[in-house]
């Protein structure tokens, strides 16, 4: 299933038409963008795209081409041919940045992270989660890599992260280095080559239903797509909105078995249950294996996971809750 990338930088107008043309000869492709602060109102320098018959990651360089990209390269007639199936792992960013930077309008937009959350969320859990944490899901169910190769995968992605996460001592202006850094191109052929790959697992796997997923997943992210590109700055641009979930999971799809029970947890002990940093809910989702969420606006945790993971962490949440009620009764 997991195929080894090999990169191809395409820095050039017939680069550019040639990379178009083998492209558009697929059913889908998958689709990641790098840059710096990407969004409308930043700046994109890479675009990655690879066919689910070629292990080729054609690295459009965006930063070079510039508009000569979408005109006369012919990228602009591939994202927005209803033709062939674009998968990228949440349309909003990339999407808006395409639209509002370059004018173009992506079309037959299939939203990885939205199938993720309709086949394993449960609606009650309203927080996304991101690239890093469905791909090693993915990566754990699917064993399409040996640990081996897994480590490996892990290095590449630590080596580019590196380079351009700020938190890490990068910088995000390293997208416009040319020639591009060996790690970044490794990088950029990794962040995108097992979308094709989760689809069709997560897809295929569901055979009675296959087919409506599959219009529902293209349905959220058509959707999903529009509203956002139609924000107005100052929404779209408010980046903390970004965690969580943005559409409804319908009915029919999950068959995780999982439930959810909210606990009362007053004000004034959202502390305790929280712990530092997030250390003692950290500690009750690591013992227990159900996930904990605690909502500033309400007073309750919402705990979610199979019905003995939930269970042990309510009971634990419960425990810390009345621990702090009895010693204050005593003062």
């Amino acid at each position: 299933m997991a195929r080894q990338a090999t990169a191809h930088v395409v820095d050039t107008v017939q680069l550019c038409q040639a990379a178009v043309a083998e492209l558009f000869r697929e059913k889908e492709v998958a689709v990641d963008i790098e840059g710096v602060e990407l969004g409308r109102r930043g700046e994109i320098c890479l675009i990655q795209i690879t066919g689910a018959s070629s292990d080729i990651v054609y690295l459009f360089d965006i930063f070079v081409l510039r508009d000569k990209t979408f005109g006369e390269g012919g990228l602009k007639k591939l994202l927005e041919t209803e033709e062939v199936a674009k998968l990228f792992f949440d349309v909003r960013a990339d999407c808006d940045a395409l639209h509002h930077i370059f004018g173009v309008n992506v079309c037959a937009a299939y939203d990885v992270q939205v199938l993720w959350h309709v086949r394993f969320q449960h609606p009650d859990d309203v927080y996304l989660q991101g690239l890093k944490k469905v791909q090693t899901k993915f990566l754990e169910q699917s064993k399409v890599l040996t640990p081996r190769s897994m480590r490996k995968i892990d290095s590449i992605k630590d080596a580019g992260q590196k380079m351009f996460v700020p938190e890490l001592g990068g910088s995000y202006e390293v997208w416009k280095q040319r020639p591009f850094p060996p790690e970044l191109l490794e990088y950029a052929a990794a962040d995108v080559k097992f979308l094709l790959d989760m689809r069709s697992l997560w897809a295929d796997d569901c055979v009675d239903e296959s087919s409506r997923l599959d219009s529902t997943v293209k349905e959220i992210s058509a959707k999903r797509l529009s509203e956002f590109v139609a924000l107005p700055d100052g929404q779209a641009l408010d980046f903390s909105q970004l965690k969580f979930r943005d559409f409804t999971i319908p009915h029919g799809f999950n068959t995780t078995g999982e439930m959810s029970e909210k606990v009362s947890v007053p004000p004034d002990k959202r502390g305790l249950v929280f712990g530092k940093r997030g250390a003692t809910r950290q500690e009750i989702e690591a013992i227990t294996g159900a996930r904990v969420s605690l909502n500033d606006a309400t007073s309750y945790a919402l705990v979610i996971g199979q019905p003995e993971q939930v269970r042990k962490a309510v009971d634990r949440i419960e425990a810390i809750v009345n621990r702090s009620q009895l010693r204050r009764g005593y003062r």
